[in-house]
C-alpha cells in the first residue's frame, strides 16, 4: 500500500484539520464559538448553531472523503462526467428552488391576501415552531422531519426540524418525497464534479465550490431565494464557474459580483410588497469580489491608480466596515436601546425592549423580572408559555447574546432560546387564526397577552378561523409566535396556523 501523500491530497487535509481545529476551539471557548458562528451566519443563515454544527462537520468531513477519491482513482474515472455533472447538478439546485416556489404558491393560494405563515407544536418533550414567506420559505424543511423520522431519530427540538409543516402541510410526505429525490441528484452530481477535478482543482476553487455545495443544500430546504446570505452563496458559484471554464475580458470577480447582484434585484422584483436584505447582509459579498479583484490585479502586476480602481477601493472598504459591523451584531447581538430616553423615538414607550422564545414554560414571570434585574430595572415582564415579552430601564449597555447567554444559564431551556431587541412602538396590524375546526376563540385566546391587545377579533365559521386585529410593539413574525403560544397554553390541542 502505497502511503506516500501528493501535495494536492496534503491541501485536502490541510482543509480538514483546519476546519476541525476551528470546530475544537469553537467548543472549549465561548467567544470562539460567537465569533465563528457569526462568519457561519453570514453564508448560511440561522440563529441557532445548528449550521455552524453541520457546515463544521461537512468541510471537515468533504476533504477527507475527497482524499480517499483520490486514493480510488475516482479522478481519472469520472473526468469525462465532469461538466455534465456540474450542468445536472446546477439544473436540480434550479428543480429544488423552484419546487420551493411551487409548494409555497400552493399553499398560500388557498389562504388570499396572507403572505406569512407559522405554525406551532408543543407536547412534553417537544417544542417548536417554523415560519415561513417566499423569500425565506420553510416549507421544504418538513422534508427535515420526514427524513428524521424514517431514520427514528431526531433533535428533541433543540434544532428546528420541519415537523410543524410536516404535521399541517397537505401531502407533506409526497412533497418530502420529491425535496429528497432532487438533493441526493444534487448531492450525487455535486460529488461526481467535485471528484472529477481533483487531480488539478486548485485549493482556492475547492473551497469556493464546497462552501456552494453546502448552501444551495442548506437553502433548498430553508428558502431565503431574496435574501442577503443566499446571494453570496450564489456568487461563490458563478466565481467558481468564471475561474474554471470562462474566458472573460475583465475580471471573473465582478461578473460573479454583477450576476448575482442582477439575480438579486430580479428576486426583488418578483415580491413587490418588499425588499428582504440589507446592503449589511450583502456587505460580504462586495468585501470577498472586490477583495478577490485587486488581489487579482496584484497578483499580475496590474495594479494601477485610475478613476474605476479609486471607486472600487471606497467601495471595498464602505463594505468591509459594514461586514465588521455585521459580524458584531450577529457575534453579540444588537444593544438592547432605550429609544425614548435616547431621544431617538419620541413615540416609544420607556424603556429597552425585547421578545424572547424558548424560555421553559415552568418559570414565572416573577423569576423572569428578577433575571432581568441583573441588567437594569424591569419595567413590563409578560410571559406566554416559552415566549415572553421585556422592557426594563438599561443600567450599561446591553446585548441581545449577554441576555441569552444569562437566562440559558438561568433557567436551563430544552430548546434553543433567542432573543430580539426592537423598539416598543405600538402599531396595528391582522392576525388569521386557523383553527380547521369550530372553536370559539375567546376559549383559547384572551384579550391581552405579551405585548398584545386584542382591538377587535372577527370569527369567519366559514374558513373555520379567527381574525385578530392586534395592537403590540413586536415584529410581525412574533405576533404570530405569541397568538400561537397563547392557543396552546389555554389548551387547543388540533392543528394550527397563523397567518398575516
Amino acid at each position: 500500500m502505497n502511503f506516500r501523500v501528493s501535495p494536492q491530497e496534503k491541501r485536502l487535509l490541510l482543509i480538514s484539520a483546519f476546519f476541525l481545529l476551528v470546530a475544537l476551539l469553537s467548543a472549549l471557548n465561548g467567544t470562539i464559538l460567537l465569533l465563528v458562528h457569526a462568519f457561519n451566519r453570514n453564508f448560511y443563515s440561522g440563529f441557532s448553531i445548528g449550521k455552524l454544527i453541520l457546515s463544521l462537520a461537512f468541510f471537515v468531513a468533504l476533504p477527507l472523503l475527497s482524499v480517499a477519491a483520490i486514493r480510488l482513482g475516482l479522478p481519472k474515472k469520472l473526468a469525462r462526467f465532469e461538466r455534465f455533472s456540474l450542468i445536472l447538478f446546477a439544473l436540480f439546485v434550479s428543480l429544488g428552488f423552484l419546487l420551493g416556489a411551487v409548494q409555497y404558491a400552493s399553499f398560500s393560494s388557498q389562504y388570499a391576501g396572507k403572505w406569512q405563515f407559522a405554525s406551532f407544536v408543543s407536547e412534553p418533550g417537544y417544542t417548536n415552531w417554523e415560519a415561513s414567506k417566499f423569500y425565506h420559505n420553510h416549507f421544504p424543511k418538513l422534508t427535515v422531519h420526514f427524513v428524521l423520522q424514517s431514520l427514528g431519530t431526531g433533535f428533541g427540538g433543540q434544532f428546528d426540524d420541519g415537523r410543524p409543516w410536516f404535521e399541517l402541510f397537505p401531502q407533506a410526505e409526497l412533497w418530502a418525497s420529491a425535496f429528497v429525490v432532487i438533493l441526493l441528484v444534487v448531492l450525487i452530481a455535486g460529488l461526481l464534479h467535485l471528484f472529477s477535478r481533483l487531480n488539478s482543482i486548485k485549493w482556492f476553487d475547492f473551497l469556493l465550490f464546497s462552501a456552494a455545495f453546502l448552501g444551495f443544500f442548506i437553502y433548498i430546504l430553508d428558502g431565503g431565494l431574496a435574501a442577503g446570505p443566499f446571494v453570496v452563496i450564489v456568487f461563490f458559484f458563478l466565481l467558481y464557474v468564471a475561474r474554471s471554464y470562462l474566458r472573460l475580458p475583465f475580471n471573473e470577480s465582478l461578473f460573479a459580483l454583477a450576476v448575482s447582484a442582477g439575480l438579486l434585484a430580479l428576486s426583488i422584483g418578483m415580491l413587490d410588497y418588499y425588499m428582504p436584505t440589507s446592503v449589511y447582509q450583502l456587505a460580504p459579498m462586495f468585501s470577498l469580489s472586490l477583495g478577490y479583484y485587486f488581489y487579482s490585479l496584484f497578483r499580475g502586476k496590474k495594479l494601477k491608480i485610475s478613476i474605476v480602481n479609486v471607486v472600487l477601493l471606497v467601495l471595498f472598504l464602505y463594505s468591509f466596515s459594514l461586514w465588521i459591523g455585521l459580524l458584531d451584531t450577529y457575534a453579540l447581538g444588537r444593544v438592547l436601546v432605550d429609544y425614548r430616553a435616547q431621544g431617538l423615538l419620541g413615540g416609544a414607550d420607556e424603556g429597552a425592549a425585547f421578545f424572547a422564545y424558548g424560555l421553559p414554560a415552568r418559570v414565572s414571570e416573577q423569576e423572569l423580572s428578577a433575571a432581568v434585574g441583573e441588567f437594569g430595572v424591569p419595567l413590563e415582564v409578560k410571559k406566554t408559555g416559552w415566549t415572553a415579552y421585556v422592557r426594563f430601564s438599561p443600567a450599561r449597555e446591553v446585548r441581545e447574546r449577554e441576555v441569552e447567554a444569562f437566562l440559558r444559564e438561568r433557567f436551563s431551556p430544552q430548546t434553543y432560546l433567542y432573543i430580539d431587541e426592537g423598539a416598543p412602538i405600538r402599531t396595528v396590524s391582522t392576525v388569521e387564526v386557523y383553527w380547521f375546526s369550530d372553536v370559539n376563540s375567546s376559549e383559547f385566546l384572551r384579550n391581552e397577552f405579551n405585548d398584545l391587545r386584542v382591538v377587535e377579533r372577527i370569527e369567519k365559521p366559514e374558513t373555520q378561523s379567527t381574525l385578530l386585529v392586534v395592537e403590540g410593539r413586536t415584529a410581525l413574525a412574533w405576533r404570530l409566535l405569541s397568538v400561537l403560544t397563547e392557543a396552546r397554553e389555554n389548551g387547543f390541542k388540533g392543528k394550527l396556523l397563523a397567518a398575516n
